[in-house]
This record gives C-alpha cells, structure tokens and sequence, in this order.
C-alpha cells in the first residue's frame, strides 16, 4: 500500500520505498521463518537507511 499511494505518486521517493521493503521483509522472516540471520554489519548498513525513511516519514506528517 506504501508503494501504491505514496510512491507511485512521488509523495515518497523510490529508495525510501526499497528501505521499507528491506526492512518489512527482515522483520517479517524474523517472525515467521524458523531462523533469521542478522550480523553487524547488515545492522550498520541498514540502520542509516531506516533514519533516512523515518525523518521523511517525520516531514511528511508536518
């Protein structure tokens, strides 16, 4: 729904749309798979993207 109402209008740029998916889909096989693999350095890649996607998110609702 992210992808239909806000990316696909421009509201939400195409990289924050990829560091969504990213993210939804680690959370999701963290709940639903029988082991998730995450080490440090898949934590220190993503963790500047989920900051980005929060402060757009942040500006958006302003």
């Amino acid at each position: 729904m992210l992808g239909l109402h806000f990316i696909s209008k421009g509201i939400i740029g195409i990289e924050h749309g990829k560091t969504f998916n990213t993210l939804f889909e680690k959370r999701h096989s963290s709940d639903y798979e029988a082991f998730a693999y995450c080490d440090q350095q898949m934590v220190d890649d993503l963790t500047p993207m989920a900051v980005a996607f929060i402060e757009n998110i942040k500006e958006l609702i302003k």
